[in-house]
């Protein structure tokens, strides 16, 4: 191996390398960062198990050590074991690495006097275990290492090393409890019986936190090639205080008790909002079997058998039953959970029983209870990668990169690099020269990105989020406003499903000249105000594929977005929008706008909707419930290319102020309003002023009380030749000179006599 001391010339070789990769875990590890950056740079390992078999050999010899004394540390158990192999004077010691065909290390070890070996596990938990073999036969004793199969062999691991004629037949009828809800009653065999309760007494638990009790379950994953081992449970069973302030969990099956002691080694991640926590294990002696969770390649269909696994102190109990919906992240079915406990694993009933839920006893605002598909859990923790772009004009200037907020063990850091060197996470940068940089975030695999935010990136002209996992996110808001020099995005793969507000998601964006959201599901939306505002080089924009049903706010959707000249509302479904005041405001290249399928009637506010659109020649809002509106200022404001408007379906009851609403709508030829009541009205200030072209309007039904201020209403209508005011209510003579005073004497005024 290289003999290089310079670490920073090391750093400059390893780019060739997979060393970042794995970098974080060897450190997680213990390993000495600087021997395993030697082992890259020399030999170039491909896999995290090569690296492994070169640091077996060249890591663990130091110069204080003889020819009679050999450490080897196993770190891929648990990081602290170290096996003493003592050797007396004729001994020999023969290690075998891993060959490529079956991933296996075997250490052959001949002694000739006594045919004993002490093998001292030093742990941080337990200190010390001693375990004493003989071998009589051969000498020879086999220490096979995890590989990218079984990553570790556990002989209770699954149910295939379990013999069911092991399992006492009458002792699972007595002691296994079967409930079915389902509609298609359906029964078990003996053998699925003799699995179930197995499974119940081995693999679930009780936790004990203080006076409380809560349900766990043991499962095992195959993440990212490795296969690993959790406790899973319910947030508000173990949430993050609990892990990060208490010292120890204590757990029961129903044969035994133990205890799990949090430390800095054992990764975990909680999620209050989705309610699950997940902890990882070190005790593979301590828990006799583990679950297999349902892989996301894994397909779940409809209708598929059931059941729920509840724990009980001397039972096990299984209420079974069939899926009936799956979305993102639940799961539904038939089965009566009242009275099962929170925490329960939710399992398949096939062959290998495999867990694809968690139960939760608490119900949510709809009256149900929440069931979370693991499947899904897995896919966030997969590696996460932000890979993006800037550029600094002015030297030396400091930029802000993004923020972002974990659900997770908050002792673990991101990953940052900058032109592939790492740099400490930070929200503001400081770039040392004017050019462009590429930056690329790296989130290990147990973190959990429960919001991600680029607001005020202004530097920011590219950016990746393709392979960047955002499940549980429910926030977008302000996600990339103020991205001013953005121009390049990918959400070709972003996940939307859970999210609740995308408020000014892409506000300011203003050099965005396209954006592909054909992937966003928008289900759970309620609130859509800004977020497309001021996207200004924006020319076209498809939301064809937008679920608004639960969207209430759209006020300044589009505010601004002065370059869009179509846009595909076509889907839209605005039953519970409450608000849309300047919704389409300043789109001053629209040339049409068909919102024919738009349902108003809770709309309230209408403020400024269609202002400044001056190019718009075409608008239908034929449909438009406009009953429950109160505010219509600036409704139309400076429309100057709307050559007429048909608004007989207005209802104007409930409208409060009109200040302005067609103002220099200067193409405007002719307006029949006698289906308006303006009974309540109050402010009808410069209401028609300057609509220069207007030669005909009927406001014959109109209302004037003595407070209603209609200075300026029909000023600067300069075309105008027939006014129709022949039912018009105004209190008193001069209200009626107010609004007359601007009309040209030889305009005709059709007016009851």
């Amino acid at each position: 191996m290289e003999d290089i001391d310079n670490e920073e010339y090391l750093d400059s070789l390893l780019s060739a390398t997979k060393y970042w990769d794995f970098q974080m875990t060897f450190q997680d590890l213990g390993y000495d960062l600087k021997t395993v950056k030697k082992i890259f740079v020399t030999y170039n390992p491909e896999t995290f198990e090569d690296a492994l078999d070169l640091l077996a050999i060249y890591s663990e010899q130091t110069p204080n050590q003889s020819s009679n004394e050999k450490i080897i540390k196993d770190n891929k158990e648990d990081n602290t074991k170290e096996i003493k192999l003592d050797n007396k004077e004729d001994n020999t010691k023969e290690i075998k690495l891993d060959n490529k065909e079956d991933n296996k290390k075997e250490i052959k070890l001949d002694n000739k006097e006594d045919n004993k070996k002490e093998i001292k596990l030093d742990n941080k938990e337990d200190n010390k275990k001693v375990n004493k073999e003989d071998n009589k036969s051969d000498n020879q004793k086999n220490i096979k290492s995890d590989n990218k199969e079984d990553n570790k062999d556990n002989k209770n691991d699954s149910l295939d090393n379990i013999k069911l004629e092991d399992i006492n037949e009458k002792e699972v009828e007595e002691n296994l409890i079967i409930e079915n809800d389902s509609e298609e009653k359906f029964d078990l065999d003996i053998n699925m019986k003799k699995m179930l309760y197995y499974k119940g007494q081995k693999s679930t638990c009780k936790i004990i936190k203080d006076k409380e009790t809560g349900i766990g379950f043991f499962c095992k994953i195959n993440l990212n090639g490795n296969k690993m081992r959790f406790l899973l449970t319910n947030n508000h069973i173990l949430n993050k205080y609990s892990l990060i302030f208490e010292n120890q969990i204590k757990c029961e099956t129903q044969e035994k008790g133990f205890t799990l002691l949090i430390s800095q080694e054992r990764r975990f991640f909680t999620n209050e909002k989705l309610d699950y926590t997940v902890i990882e294990m070190f005790e593979y002696d301590e828990i006799e079997s583990f679950f297999e969770i349902q892989n996301s390649d894994e397909k779940i269909t409809l209708n598929e058998k059931i059941g729920i696994i509840e724990y009980l102190d001397d039972k096990i109990k299984i209420k079974t039953g069939k899926i009936k919906e799956i979305n993102d992240l639940e799961i539904k079915h038939d089965i009566n959970e009242d009275n099962l406990s929170s925490g329960s694993p939710i399992i398949l009933l096939n062959e290998k029983i495999k867990v694809i839920g968690i139960h939760n006893f608490i119900k949510n605002e709809n009256n149900k209870h929440n069931n979370i598909l693991i499947q899904n859990i897995i896919n966030n923790m997969i590696k996460n990668e932000i890979i993006c772009e800037y550029e600094n004009k002015n030297k030396n200037s400091k930029h802000k990169l993004f923020h972002i907020n974990l659900k997770s063990n908050e002792s673990e850091n991101l990953e940052l690099y900058l032109n592939n060197n790492k740099i400490d996470y930070c929200i503001n940068y400081t770039f040392e020269n004017e050019g462009k940089y590429n930056l690329k975030l790296v989130s290990n695999n147990l973190h959990l990105i429960e919001s991600l935010n680029f607001f005020d990136c202004s530097s920011l002209i590219s950016l990746d989020l393709s392979n960047f996992n955002t499940n549980i996110i429910s926030d977008m808001n302000d996600m990339f406003s103020d991205c001013f020099s953005l121009t390049n995005l990918n959400l070709s793969n972003i996940n939307t499903n859970n999210v609740v507000s995308m408020k000014k998601m892409f506000s300011n964006c203003s050099s965005l000249t396209s954006l592909d959201l054909s992937n966003f599901n928008t289900n759970k939306v309620e609130d859509m105000r800004s977020m497309f505002s001021s996207c200004s080089s924006l020319t076209s924009l498809n939301l064809s594929n937008f679920n608004t049903n639960n969207v209430k706010n759209m006020s300044e959707m589009f505010f601004n977005c002065n370059s869009l000249t179509s846009i595909d509302l076509s889907n839209f479904n605005t039953n519970n929008v409450i608000i849309m005041n300047k919704m389409f405001y300043k789109c001053s290249s629209l040339t049409s706008l068909n919102l024919s399928n738009f349902n108003t009637i809770n709309v309230t506010d209408m403020n400024g909707m269609f202002s400044h659109c001056s190019s718009l020649t075409s608008l239908n809002i034929s449909n438009f419930n406009t009953n429950n509106v109160t505010n219509m200022n600036w409704m139309f404001f400076e429309c100057n290319s709307l050559q007429s408007l048909n608004l007989s379906n207005f209802k104007t009851n409930n409208v409060e102020s009109m200040n302005s609403i067609f103002s220099k709508c200067n193409s405007l030829n002719s307006l029949d309003l006698s289906n308006f009541n303006t009974n309540n009205v109050k402010n009808m200030k410069n209401m028609f002023s300057k609509c220069s072209s207007l030669n005909y309007l009927n406001i014959s039904n109109f209302y004037f009380n003595k407070n209603t201020n209609s200075i300026g209403i029909l000023k600067d209508c300069k075309s105008l030749k027939k006014l129709d005011i022949n039912n018009i209510k105004y209190p008193e003579e001069d209200v009626l000179n107010t609004i007359l005073v601007d009309i040209d004497k030889n305009c005709e005024i059709i007016k009851k006599n």
